[in-house]
């Protein structure tokens, strides 16, 4: 089970071709974000196991239960084995064609329904539990967490990022000035000292 954010399904796959890279595992809502439960599978014809599989799953956040009935997923996807698309063009440079087999080898389902984070949450966790009816029969699948973030914590983690970032760059900006003019003039001392231990002053220098 993955939990997938709305806008991967309703807005990314929208204009993409059937085949996708495996999207994020979502970890992480704020009030009014939703998600849906997405299922693998792998194996030959797994396109149409898929498409035979119902899925249901209930979320428990704030002493709430959300139960979304067994339905058959909504959206499909052709899953890239990680470091496909780099396979694919190192193969291309040479000329030569990735064999169909090998640019796919899991399906991904996302549930028809989705859950969204109440508009007025607080902080907390919510767990996702998830069930199949499939050709093979039913199953539990391991539960997941997502965490809820309020907006007031939301705000306050992005204003900690924000000074964080600033701090950073400002870190970043001096330490190149001071080293820009610090080379220069090491620069100009150590011909100095070069030229000085060439003459007269050579002994003062080395006691």
């Amino acid at each position: 089970m993955v939990l997938l954010a709305e806008s991967v399904v309703q807005t990314q796959w929208t204009y993409t071709l059937n085949l996708v890279n495996a999207p994020q595992n979502v970890t992480l809502l704020n009030p009014g974000q939703c998600i849906r439960v997405g299922i693998y599978s792998t194996g030959d014809k797994r396109d149409d196991y898929l498409k035979k599989t119902k899925l249901s799953f209930r979320v428990q956040f704030a002493g709430h239960i959300d139960v979304h009935p067994s339905a058959l997923p909504s959206d499909f996807r052709q899953i890239k084995p990680e470091g496909g698309d780099f396979a694919t063009a190192v193969l291309g440079a040479a000329g030569v064609k990735m064999p169909e087999a090998m640019k796919t080898m899991a399906s991904l389902g996302a549930s028809a329904d989705r859950w969204c984070a109440p508009l007025e949450a607080g902080d907390g966790t919510a767990t996702v539990e998830a069930e199949v009816e499939s050709p093979s029969g039913h199953q539990a699948l391991s539960s997941s967490t997502i965490q809820i973030e309020s907006f007031e914590t939301g705000s306050k983690s992005r204003s900690r990022t924000l000074r964080s970032w600033v701090f950073s760059c400002k870190r970043t900006i001096v330490n190149q000035t001071l080293r820009g003019c610090f080379l220069p003039c090491s620069s100009w001392l150590q011909t100095k000292i070069s030229i000085r231990t060439k003459g007269r002053w050579r002994s003062s220098l080395l006691s």
